[in-house]
């Protein structure tokens, strides 16, 4: 098994905080699931769509170089990702993309800057049906 956490070729893993993949599974119905005339509920899953919230540590350095690199990785519409998908019991590899992210300059002193890259999600493309292909 390789690292943990893989965003375009960038190891994130000396980067995450204890407990910094945070997985949840989004289940997306198809138009005919819900509630019946008789009460009762339909499920029509079509496709599962993991979703990864990344926290990294926050008492590493960040300068300009390793947080540019950081950014970098996160930036295209769309990332391949490996991460131990442990519903599946294996690593994957899936696309993903990112919004929202953002960052916090932390200190600059003589002109050497250090930041704190904010907790940011990793959304992924829906996986058909129960997502194990």
């Amino acid at each position: 098994m390789s690292n943990t956490l893989i965003i375009n070729n960038f190891d994130f893993e000396p980067y995450l905080e204890m407990g910094g993949i945070k997985y949840t599974r989004n289940d997306v119905d198809s138009a005919e699931a819900g509630e019946m005339a008789d009460g009762t509920m339909r499920r029509d899953r079509v496709i599962i769509r993991p979703t990864l919230e990344i926290t990294l540590r926050k008492n590493i350095p960040i300068d300009d170089e390793l947080g540019h690199k950081i950014l970098r990785a996160i930036e295209p519409e769309w990332v391949n990702v490996t991460y131990y998908d442990l519903r599946l019991g294996r690593e994957v590899t899936r696309e993903f993309y990112s919004n929202n992210v953002s960052y916090t300059l932390k200190s600059s002193i003589n002109g050497k800057r250090e930041y704190i890259i904010d907790p940011f999600p990793l959304i992924a493309k829906g996986v058909a049906g129960d997502g194990r292909a």
